[in-house]
């Protein structure tokens, strides 16, 4: 806003008037316009109205204002003319000379005088400039005072920033203009622009002169290049008073927005001289920066080509499709290529990289330099390679590279009818989750179009010496009616089959043009040729064979079998079921012209099996005069209750049915009785034997290695036995119960070698040391061993064979006797498992949540009802306990449910348990709740709610321990009671998170009412599947800590609603999850300064109806705001003729404006005249 004053003075301002005295004067006369940081131009008239000459004249000059403040004016040297410099040593005060002055003459003089920037500040201060004035000569010296003169200065105004607040993402170009405006008199010949930002963007403008660009700054300078193409006023070269610019950023944005989330801009303009800024004017603009979408997607299409000559003589094309269906560019993108089939190599000068029709040179690495693996293969000179990488920069969203090479193969036989290869990637995107992108490895292939469908089978039955069975080779394919030359069917049958002489080797009616038989080293190949094409596209091949048991190729096992003797049985614990021999065949189909080997060529190649039972050598055979004729009995000696319905739980009044159980499996703890009952045979009369011996042999069938410590001292363990002998001869028993057995280990497999030698049982048992076993003599023995080892979870249930040697023996040391009987026992084993699984329980702030989640505890064995018709328990839960951290109290908890290992029933459920509270730890007796125990493996849940728990913003510990008391076998373990202790941080409240958000947190406003917006948020946060909610009872309160920020008014932007405060808190009830408010806060500013405003706001479960008052979730954001000053500027005009002593000078008009954005208040103008002016 201009104010123009018009008056009527009786007076001439000082700048409009010269003044002359009766002797010589000094008039010193200004230039129409002098601005700050310009050379203004002064002529000084030196007059002499005396009779006499002005000799040897000395002029000097002292810039200041009338209140003696130095501005730093100064003279520049140089630049006088029609004078002489005398003394310019210091540029404020210079001297001039001239040439003497006649009588009643005047001299004129020029020089120039810089406004530096000081003189900036001093016409912030409302200084008048004037000059003292000296002359001196020969005659004398005369000092005057200038009239004051005027300065003007420009001064740069951001007037609009539009917009001051945007947002985009990666790659988006947004634009913003600033307008800048010269709000003073002063005009500018250039100023500089500078956005000083937080990076993230990259800013072009298409006004200025680039002076720097930085990361995190961009600064250019505008001139009378840029001025002229907005210019309004006088001078299209000067930026003048009233002129505007408009400065357009173009702005593109670089930043992928995850870690940088806005770029704040602070916006100035500034100008100055002599290496010094004269003025500055700021704003601020703000962009948000949203995550980017923009991601590299590429996809991969392999073709690849099957050839059906594999012997390097063509090579075979191989190619692989790259394209990228992303919304933006996939960046250093290494493509992995690795050759697995057929045996050969890439061939490095076949690999090419395109894109739209041109040739890409991408960086290429080979892998794996190949040599020619057989002699019949043709390949390049140049080294074959199993694989290369290359690296391509950049692939553009909706561009695509193919990638082409080719194979040499060199593969004989099976197998090379296909192509097989893998192709990986890994790639970088611009921005987003998926930063690093890798593809894993997948495969192309490529199966020859001429397939070849067959079957090879042989009989199941095994072949004992001389017996016969027939193999059969099914052939199907196109390939048989379609090629020429001939096929070739090669048959290898290891020792010890060999051919029938009478083969005819037909394939379907046809018979072979030739037939080959070879003997090689370890069998018989046969090699049957046949002309094509063939009559049909299907025919059987039928080949017989037959077992010749040359020693040579028997490797297995001896068995006991001798005529000399009355023990008759074959030990079945040591006779397989035969011997697997594997016979293999492969057609070889012509399809290679290029090359004169079959082997070159397409071909099917099958197995089959074929079980040969020849005999062990005779050199295995075992002869002795007399042997223990003995049955045996196994099974597991602790049982459980009867439970005849299977229905887990113990009959009232049922008898154990013993058929029904299982006594062959096994827990851990579980106890194995053996039972030997025998009679002493002699095949020759008269024979004893001073020995006998028990060996337990416990082998595995099926452990693995990690459970092979069940078969060691550790793992199984002998309890005690019991023998009992009736000795014939004395017509007496005898007694012994204390045995010693020597045990040995390998690696699968433990032997207990329990000595009856009557030296051994002298001592313990009191035995008869002249006892030998005769004929008729009758052996009873039982004994007791214990499975010790638990199984590991990776394999909780394994299998071993127990196996029992009851002999008699010439030496209590020699075990290698005659058994006459052996039965084994398989055992089924299986471990326990104790296993918590922890739940976490999330704690509504406000109200107690339902039961959800839970903590687990399982008890389970290997297998579900391992032990049917048996009820057994092996361990029950005597109490619970749970120990939240101080502050977290359980307000319920309950039994949610008891279940059987395998099912999904439940035994109890929803029992509500009481606790027993001591110490902040809550125990609960479910040994009290669930009987009897539950049997076998068993799983409960217990869940919990909590109170109390608004004021927890992070997790909290919660400790469980549980005490288990073993059941059964597990008894006989040191494990009566053992405890388990789970503590982790599994309480997680489940709270809103409230989230102030403002697009300038430093706000500059035109007046004192400033108007603060910003956005709230109920941001969701999640515990496993569940989700926060509402936000109940929010509030807002604005803290300024001087007390000049008030009138409070809280507008809802989208609604239009206003809220005041009440007791300096905003009230806004319920903020639903995922929502957000738009708000605006109104106040009054009282101050000039910057003030700080802390915006607090929360939530909680009750309303907050006063500052002090509890709330379960608190945060601010801190404002600061500034209320720019005004900035007064005056222009006077007036008559420019002089007038007459007491004349009445005509009107002056002062015009005043303000040039900045703030409001100027109490405005008033003074003026001074000169002595003697009214």
């Amino acid at each position: 806003m201009r104010v123009l004053l018009t008056r009527g003075l009786c007076a001439l301002l000082p700048l409009l008037f010269s003044f002359r005295a009766l002797g010589q004067s000094i008039t010193l006369l200004p230039p129409s316009e002098f601005f700050v940081c310009e050379e203004g131009l002064f002529h000084l008239r030196v007059d002499n109205p005396l009779p006499t000459p002005l000799n040897n004249p000395r002029i000097s000059l002292n810039f200041r204002t009338l209140n003696g403040t130095d501005c730093q004016l100064a003279y520049v040297p140089g630049s006088v003319q029609g004078a002489a410099e005398e003394d310019v040593s210091n540029p404020k005060e210079p001297v001039f000379s001239t040439a003497s002055i006649p009588p009643e003459d005047s001299l004129v003089f020029s020089f120039r005088v810089r406004a530096p920037c000081e003189v900036f500040e001093c016409i912030n201060s409302a200084e008048l400039f004037v000059s003292t004035l000296a002359l001196t000569h020969d005659g004398g010296s005369f000092t005057t005072t200038s009239l004051p003169y005027v300065i003007e200065t420009p001064l740069l105004v951001i007037v609009e920033v539009n917009p001051s607040l945007m947002k985009g993402s990666k790659g988006d170009v947004l634009v913003r203009r600033i307008r800048v405006r010269n709000t003073r008199l002063g005009s500018l010949s250039a100023f500089t622009f500078t956005d000083s930002h937080q990076g993230g963007i990259d800013i072009r403008t298409p006004v200025g002169t680039l002076l720097e660009e930085t990361p995190t700054r961009y600064e250019i300078r505008l001139d009378a290049n840029d001025f002229v193409l907005f210019n309004t006023g006088a001078d299209p070269l000067l930026f003048e008073e009233g002129e505007e610019i408009i400065i357009e950023e173009n702005i593109l944005v670089e930043s992928c927005g995850d870690t940088l989330r806005n770029t704040l801009s602070r916006l100035s303009v500034s100008w100055g001289c002599l290496n010094t800024t004269c003025q500055v004017d700021q704003a601020d603009a703000l962009i948000l920066i949203e995550p980017s979408e923009r991601q590299g997607k590429l996809v991969f299409t392999p073709t690849a080509e099957a050839s059906t000559c594999n012997c390097g003589q063509e090579a075979i094309p191989q190619h692989l499709l790259i394209e990228n269906e992303g919304n933006g560019p996939a960046r250093d993108i290494q493509i992995k290529i690795e050759h697995l089939s057929p045996v050969g190599g890439i061939w490095p000068s076949s690999i090419r990289l395109d894109s739209m029709g041109h040739s890409l040179d991408p960086a290429l690495t080979l892998l794996n330099p190949l040599d020619t693996p057989n002699f019949r293969c043709v390949w390049p000179q140049d080294t074959l390679f199993g694989g290369f990488t290359l690296q391509v920069p950049h692939l553009e969203a909706g561009a695509a590279l193919d990638l082409s090479w080719e194979l040499f193969p060199c593969q004989l036989g099976c197998g090379q009818n296909s192509t097989l290869w893998n192709y990986s990637a890994h790639y970088f995107n611009e921005c987003g989750p998926n930063f690093f992108v890798e593809t894993p490895p997948a495969q192309a292939s490529s199966t020859s179009p001429l397939l070849v469908k067959s079957s090879f089978r042989s009989s199941p039955v095994g072949l004992w010496e001389g017996d016969t069975t027939s193999l059969f080779y099914f052939l199907a394919s196109d390939l048989l009616t379609a090629l020429e030359e001939q096929l070739l069917i090669r048959v290898f049958l290891p020792c010890p089959l060999e051919p029938m002489p009478y083969n005819q080797y037909l394939l379907g009616t046809q018979a072979p043009d030739s037939v080959r038989i070879d003997e090689v080293e370890e069998g018989t190949v046969v090699r049957a040729y046949y002309d094509l094409p063939h009559a049909t596209d299907a025919s059987l091949f039928v080949m017989d064979v037959t077992t010749s048991c040359d020693p040579e190729c028997t490797f297995r096992s001896c068995i006991h079998f001798d005529n000399q003797t009355s023990c008759r049985v074959i030990d079945p614990c040591l006779v397989p079921a035969g011997d697997s021999v594997e016979v293999s065949l492969t057609a070889y189909f012509p399809t290679c012209d290029a090359s004169p080997f079959p082997q070159c060529g397409l071909a099917d190649c099958k197995d089959t099996l074929v079980i040969s039972l020849c005999p062990r050598p005779d050199t295995c055979i075992v002869y002795q005069d007399g042997h223990i004729q003995y049955a045996l009995e196994f099974g597991r000696s602790s049982l459980g209750l009867p439970d005849n319905d299977n229905d887990h739980w113990p009959d009232p009044n049922g008898v154990l049915n013993l058929d029904s159980i299982r006594r062959h499996h096994y827990l851990t703890g579980d106890t194995l009785r053996i039972a030997a009952r025998g009679v002493v045979v002699m095949d020759t009369p008269g024979a004893t034997y001073p020995a006998a011996q028990l060996l337990a042999h416990f082998i595995s069938v099926d452990l693995d290695s990690i459970n092979l410590p069940l078969l060691t001292e550790e793992g199984l363990s002998f309890l005690n036995g019991t023998l009992l002998i009736f000795d014939r001869s004395a017509n007496t028993w005898l007694k012994c119960t204390e045995f010693t057995p020597r045990i040995r280990v390998d690696s699968a497999e433990i032997l207990f070698n329990i000595s009856f030698a009557p030296s051994d049982m002298a001592i313990p048992c009191n035995f008869p040391l002249d006892y030998v076993y005769e004929a008729g003599d009758s052996v009873i023995w039982e004994g007791f061993f214990r499975i010790l080892y638990n199984m590991d979870p990776s394999q909780m249930v394994g299998t071993i064979f127990a196996n029992v040697d009851f002999k008699l023996t010439p030496h209590p040391l020699l075990i290698n006797s005659l058994d006459c009987s052996c039965i084994g026992h398989p055992m089924t084993i299986s471990g326990y498992q104790t296993q918590f699984f922890r739940g976490v329980y999330v704690l509504d702030p406000c109200e107690e949540k339902d039961f959800l989640g839970g903590d687990l505890f399982s008890f389970t064995i290997g297998e579900p009802d391992f032990f049917p018709y048996e009820y057994r328990p092996f361990a029950r839960v005597d109490w619970w306990e749970i120990a939240p951290d101080l502050g977290v109290n359980p307000a319920e908890t309950q039994l949610r449910f008891v279940r059987f290992q395998a099912g999904t029933d439940d035994i109890l459920s929803d029992v509500t348990l009481p606790p027993s509270v001591q110490g902040g730890r809550y125990r609960y007796f479910l040994d009290e709740v669930i009987q009897p125990p539950v049997e076998e493996g068993f799983h409960m849940l217990l869940q919990y709610r909590f109170r109390d728990t608004c004021a927890l913003s992070e997790p909290v510990e919660l400790g469980r321990r549980l005490m288990l008391l073993p059941q059964g076998p597990l008894t006989n373990l040191d494990l009566d009671p053992w405890f388990l202790d789970v503590s982790s941080v599994d309480l997680r409240p489940l709270q809103p998170v409230l989230r102030m958000e403002a697009p300038m947190t430093q706000i500059t406003w035109d007046n004192n009412r400033p108007r603060v917006p910003f956005r709230l948020f109920n941001l969701v946060s999640s515990v496993g599947s569940l989700m926060s909610g509402r936000a109940d009872n929010v509030w807002i309160q604005p803290v300024t800590s001087s007390g000049l920020l008030d009138e409070f008014v809280l507008v809802n932007q989208t609604t239009g609603d206003t809220l005041l405060p009440v007791n300096g808190l905003f009230q806004l009830d319920t903020l639903a999850a995922g929502d957000s408010l738009d708000l605006l806060l109104l106040l009054r500013n009282n101050s000039c300064q910057p003030e700080h405003l802390e915006l607090r706001y929360g939530w909680s479960c009750d309303p907050v109806t006063h500052p002090q008052s509890f709330s379960c979730f608190s945060k601010s954001l801190d404002f600061i705001l500034y209320s720019p000053p005004g900035e007064l500027e005056l222009d006077l005009t007036g008559p420019t003729s002089c007038t007459e002593l007491c004349d009445t000078v005509d009107y002056h008009t002062v015009e005043i404006f303000n040039a900045e954005l703030g409001a100027v208040y109490n405005l008033y103008l003074e003026a001074a005249l000169p002595e003697g002016w009214a």
